[in-house]
């Protein structure tokens, strides 16, 4: 259940729309058994003297509604460090990525080009057209990524047959 607290965390902003998109509008409210709704109170604390807990990072604010807990009461502890911003932003990301690759892996399947499929995603997803570079070369990583694994796999099977072929050379 959602309390009436909201937090600011600093997020790149297709990040911020793809939440948006899946999520609703800010601020966001995560579902009750959603893993983000549930990791969020173990990453707040309570506010030292010296930190702000109200600064708005412009476009690259994130409003998120604290969800209640029984541990720790969020009238107190109302703050995410910037660590702690940190590891919630690359957890969004990590899950970005799966959708997005799992996404260009069936339009690769159906023979869709890469530009075209991209921007498919972004318009599902009604993101900005700005991301559309990161996203090619995101795909470009990811499939070298797996040329150099498959290359990999290979040369070490090639080593294995080597090493068999000379340990079956020598007995004889």
């Amino acid at each position: 259940m959602p309390s009436p607290i909201t937090v600011n965390i600093k997020m790149p902003v297709y990040l911020i729309q793809y939440l948006e998109n899946k999520y609703g509008p800010q601020p966001i409210t995560f579902p009750r058994k959603d893993r983000f709704g549930n990791i969020l109170p173990q990453l707040t604390r309570k506010p030292t003297v010296s930190e702000n807990q109200f600064i708005v990072y412009g476009k690259h604010n994130l409003q998120v509604v604290l969800p209640f807990n029984a541990e720790k009461n969020v009238l107190y502890h109302n703050f995410i460090p910037e660590p702690a911003q940190a590891l919630f932003e690359s957890m969004i990301h990590k899950e970005f990525l799966t959708l997005f690759h799992s996404f260009m892996n069936e339009a690769f399947n159906c023979k869709v080009e890469t530009t075209e499929s991209v921007n498919v995603f972004i318009d599902i997803h009604q993101m900005d057209y700005s991301c559309f570079d990161m996203l090619i070369k995101e795909r470009q990583r990811y499939m070298n990524g797996l040329r150099l694994n498959r290359w990999r796999q290979n040369k070490k099977r090639q080593l294995n047959d080597h090493i068999v072929r000379c340990a079956t050379n020598v007995d004889t």
